[in-house]
């Protein structure tokens, strides 16, 4: 389905019955929502789960690669909301898409019922463990693919780097063959993750703001997580008034996937304390 946010047409999916949750993917540019509905879906939540690419993310429209910064991709998730008629949905936000979930939560209070954070971080600090996760895992002729300076536009060429990467980075332990069930028709454009790597790692910091998110909040982390380390969940949860944190013990960057019972019982619980399904 298509919908228009901000001049460009994004391509988003709902998927499931329940309550209405608006949840922006991880690593804008390089994935798009096709993990993140191969991940969630078979969980059978009571949930209505709204997914879609980001700009310049999949199948959704580039725009001017000037244009595309965090604060557009949060403007295009607001629109995303008003288009369709969501009301206050709940946001979940995994990974880079935690990103904008929590800056969405800052700066319109009020128009989500809760707020899931799922393996994310608050600012720029989790970047070096990152990069050093990168070092140390990551097949380093796929990452200089991905990475090249010179690409620009969409390239469906480089979608067998994409499961040699993220098998590196979303598990506890390194899966090329998980990861490629989950990538599977993910379309890269790797200069708009660039750019927004460069936004990130120079502007990216919602820490000192986190006691302002006024909504119900769950944050999720992977014990073993290469991308987001754990202890950025603390810090979100210590500084989140109310907010509730769970650890998963045996997971990395996705425990949707490597802890599926107990992930979905913690979404389901939280969502019925606060009267989500009713």
């Amino acid at each position: 389905m298509r919908a228009t946010a901000g001049g460009v047409t994004l391509h988003y999916t709902e998927v499931g019955e329940g309550v209405p949750v608006l949840a922006p993917h991880g690593a804008p540019g390089l994935l798009d929502h096709t993990y993140l509905r191969q991940a969630l879906e078979p969980l059978g939540l009571p949930i209505h789960w709204v997914l879609w690419d980001h700009r310049g993310s999949g199948r959704s429209e580039e725009g001017l690669l000037e244009a595309i910064s965090h604060r557009q991709l949060v403007d295009d998730m607001e629109s995303l909301r008003e288009s369709l008629n969501l009301g206050q949905p709940v946001l979940f936000g995994h990974s880079y898409g935690g990103f904008f979930a929590l800056e969405h939560a800052l700066r319109c209070p009020g128009r989500a019922s809760a707020l899931i954070l799922c393996n994310t971080a608050p600012s720029y600090r989790f970047f070096d463990e990152y990069l050093a996760n990168v070092r140390r895992h990551v097949p380093q002729d796929a990452w200089s693919r991905l990475t090249d300076a010179a690409l620009e536009g969409p390239q469906p060429a480089l979608a067998g780097e994409l499961a040699r990467v993220f098998g590196a980075l979303l598990f506890a332990r390194t899966d090329v063959e998980r990861a490629r069930r989950l990538v599977e028709g993910s379309l890269p454009h790797p200069a708009v993750s660039r750019r927004l790597a460069r936004e990130t790692m120079r502007q990216y910091d919602l820490e000192p703001r986190l006691h302002e998110v006024r909504c119900p909040t769950l944050v999720l982390g992977g014990r073993h997580d290469r991308v987001c380390a754990p202890r950025f969940a603390e810090v979100m949860a210590a500084a989140i008034p109310g907010a509730k944190l769970v650890l998963f013990e045996g997971s990395g960057h996705m425990p949707m996937v490597e802890e599926p019972d107990r992930f979905a019982h913690a979404v389901r619980a939280f969502l019925d304390e606060h009267r989500l399904l009713d």
